[in-house]
């Protein structure tokens, strides 16, 4: 699957031009891989996210030994889901990661991963402005039509 990975790498590089939001599923399976996307996309001013999925093994085993309608999602069955799963590095602390798992509602899981998201950054700025000031009165300058 290297050649798989190198293709996706490389369409990844072409995505991080656009200054889009990226989801990337399936190229992340070790620390190193996750380290060298990460990198890639600090260099395009982008910051990750690791959203790690935990699912049982028999759960996760039973998944991927089926065809799903992904046409892209490839089939482990056997000693090659077995080899994959030996691979796999979990992400660790320096990682920003959020966690979610099948034992949760998808609207509780979706809030997770939404506050994550939604967390103020770090500014990373290539020019510096003067600071914008709050309102002294501590309103927002919000109009509700």
């Amino acid at each position: 699957m290297k050649e798989a990975d190198d293709i996706a790498y490389d369409q990844l590089q072409e995505l991080l031009k656009t200054k889009q939001s990226i989801v990337v599923d399936g190229i992340t399976d070790s620390r190193a891989a996750r380290a060298q996307i990460a990198q890639s996309a600090r260099s395009a001013g982008y910051e990750t996210l690791v959203v790690w999925v935990q699912t049982e093994p028999t759960t996760a085993k039973n998944r991927s030994g089926r065809p799903s309608a992904d046409t892209n999602n490839r089939v482990l069955k056997g000693e090659a889901y077995d080899k994959a799963a030996q691979l796999f590095v979990p992400p660790s602390a320096p990682e920003k990661i959020v966690v979610i798992s099948g034992k949760h509602t998808y609207a509780t899981q979706a809030k997770v991963i939404l506050k994550k998201l939604s967390e103020p950054r770090a500014t990373i700025s290539l020019h510096t402005t003067a600071p914008v000031r709050p309102d002294p009165t501590g309103r927002r300058n919000i109009t509700i039509r």
